[in-house]
């Protein structure tokens, strides 16, 4: 059951704090349906966020490693392969067109970035998100490079 904060389910509270043991939890509680595992990755809420992107905008690289890991032992026969159903699913993007790897990006979590860029997602950026991160990618380094006072005046307006 989704909760009436933006439409989150179970599965989306246990990515956003990276609990791991919930992924295989919920599997097992929805082993009836076809493909848990998968569902419980892309279920979106009211946002179109998916547990998923959640995870990877948090920095959870051991929550998407293990929902991946679990995606395969449901599916032996992908195994060692570039599963394109796992590659959708690590592709797909909110209401805001941000995918995991986007959201990865741009919140500095660097381990999930890697994970996704590696063999065993190969998630490639399309053209959208390479420009989006290069203007994310600007705009860190311009901030980096304020002086440390200009900053502290703006904390200490906020």
């Amino acid at each position: 059951d989704k909760s009436p904060d933006h439409g989150n389910s179970a599965i989306h509270h246990a990515a956003m704090a990276g609990c791991v043991p919930a992924i295989a939890l919920l599997a097992q509680m929805l082993k009836s349906q076809p493909s848990p595992i998968l569902a419980l990755g892309t279920v979106r809420n009211t946002h179109g966020d998916t547990p998923l992107m959640m995870a990877a905008a948090a920095g959870h690289v051991d929550f998407c490693k293990k929902w991946q890991e679990l995606y395969f032992q449901d599916n032996p026969s992908t195994v060692g392969k570039s599963d394109e159903t796992v590659r959708n699913a690590w592709k797909l993007k909110n209401d805001s067109k941000d995918s995991c790897l986007f959201l990865a990006c741009s919140h500095g979590h660097r381990e999930v970035v890697e994970f996704l860029l590696s063999a065993a997602c190969a998630v490639y950026p399309d053209s959208h998100e390479i420009m989006q991160s290069q203007i994310l990618y600007q705009k860190m380094e311009a901030a980096r490079r304020l002086p440390p006072s200009l900053t502290q005046a703006y904390h200490d307006q906020i």
